[in-house]
């Protein structure tokens, strides 16, 4: 097909495009938006931006954690239940990268490509969960996980 101008009809794709607070009406501009936002485990966001630099929110343990809780509760409930709003964790890429993709695909309504065409490395992604383990003290796991329960990844 083509539209206006010539230019042929495509799905396109933008990262960062909305905001994950309000997946849907970050987006109400785009032509059939969906939106799929990635969590992530707390315990190594914060093991990575401790060890990457000492700033806000990473120069203090409770000032990250408060953050955190601050971060997720901005998120708004009503639009996270919307069918065009996908929810997925990083290391769900990892642990069950096939259903995780075929989640995405099905979402996109397209068919799931064969994973060994496309050429990506699942195996870097593994080096960035569970790195809290080598990079983090047990008080700071112990905290972020008697403080952070209902937002840690079940492995």
């Amino acid at each position: 097909l083509v539209e206006k101008n010539n230019f042929p009809k495509k799905d396109i794709i933008l990262d960062q495009a909305g905001t994950i607070f309000n997946p849907i009406s970050s987006i109400k501009f785009y032509k059939n938006p969906l939106s799929i936002c990635v969590l992530r485990d707390p315990r190594d966001i914060y093991s990575e931006i401790k060890n990457i630099t000492n700033k806000f929110p990473a120069y203090d343990l409770k000032v990250f954690v408060n953050w955190y809780k601050q971060i997720i509760n901005k998120i708004n409930i009503e639009e996270k239940k919307d069918k065009r709003v996908l929810f997925t964790n990083f290391e769900d890429f990892v642990i069950n990268k096939d259903q995780t993709i075929n989640k995405i695909f099905d979402m996109l309504g397209k068919d799931t490509p064969d994973l060994k065409k496309i050429g990506f490395d699942f195996s870097k992604s593994k080096k960035n969960i569970l790195i809290y383990k080598n990079l983090l003290k047990n008080y700071e796991i112990d905290y972020i996980e008697n403080n952070l329960k209902n937002y840690l990844y079940n492995f």
